[in-house]
């Protein structure tokens, strides 16, 4: 979705559409996940508790090889 937005933006917007743009896609992007956290939080209490310990909630982590 990210790389779609950007490229959109490249092609067809002035760079302070694009900016605009992605100041958007990134405060939604906030949001949205502090909103499922905490929908998470209260469905699985501490089991997603130390799930959301190990895993970012945002960027992945890569491990093993790709």
């Amino acid at each position: 979705m990210l790389g779609l937005l950007v490229a959109t933006g490249l092609v067809l917007s002035r760079p302070i559409g694009l900016a605009a743009g992605l100041l958007t896609f990134a405060a939604g992007t906030a949001l949205r996940v502090r909103v499922e956290e905490k929908l998470l939080r209260r469905t699985f209490g501490e089991t997603y508790d130390s799930y959301a310990r190990q895993v970012p909630a945002v960027l992945p982590r890569f491990r093993g090889r790709l």
